[in-house]
């Protein structure tokens, strides 16, 4: 007897929890309870953003509600998981190192870097070159979104840039800033 159904036979009187049929139904519900418990545990963590999957959609809505591309082709769990942690940190940033914070986040790295100028108001950001760009897309776009206006943000490669290619954001808009 599991301690489940130990538990739910203390409840009943002597003469009904001694009989062998009660004791196989008890035990039987409380199989049916432990499961119940089992699959309420593991839907109530996947909800949370650090273990987000699609076996229930949970990280699509996630993504639908922060406004990132939804299931997007080539994009890996893990990035597309930084990406929403990213879009939840973004909601409260306030200072500098909140900032980085939620841009390490999101790209899932620490192999980036950023740097004040060429120009006043000028941030530009230095990403690590990674083939299809999702991440560095996304994460462009959601710096952009909790970057003080006045700050303008540019974006490169590390090791390199490509030109004459146009990015798509996930606002919509199309970037071509001859380094992205």
């Amino acid at each position: 007897m599991t301690e489940r159904a130990e538990a739910l036979l203390a409840d009943l009187p002597p003469y009904l929890s001694d009989e062998p049929l009660v004791r196989q139904y008890v035990q039987a519900l409380a199989n049916e309870m432990d499961r119940m418990s089992a699959y309420i545990d593991k839907f109530r963590v996947g909800m949370l953003p650090h273990a987000l999957d699609d076996q229930y959609r949970f990280l699509s809505m996630w993504e639908k509600l922060l406004g990132l591309p939804v299931a997007p082709a080539g994009a890996s769990l893990e990035e597309r998981r930084n990406q929403v942690r990213g879009a939840v940190l973004a909601r409260k940033a306030a200072s500098g190192a909140e900032w980085v914070s939620l841009v390490t986040t999101a790209l899932g790295t620490t192999l980036w870097s950023y740097e004040e100028g060429p120009g006043p108001y000028q941030v530009v950001l230095t990403f690590p070159w990674s083939e299809g760009g999702y991440s560095v897309g996304t994460v462009l776009a959601l710096a952009r979104k909790v970057t003080p206006a006045h700050l303008q943000l540019n974006a490169t490669y590390e090791g390199g840039f490509i030109v004459g290619t146009n990015f798509t954001d996930p606002a919509g808009s199309v970037v071509n800033e001859g380094l992205i």
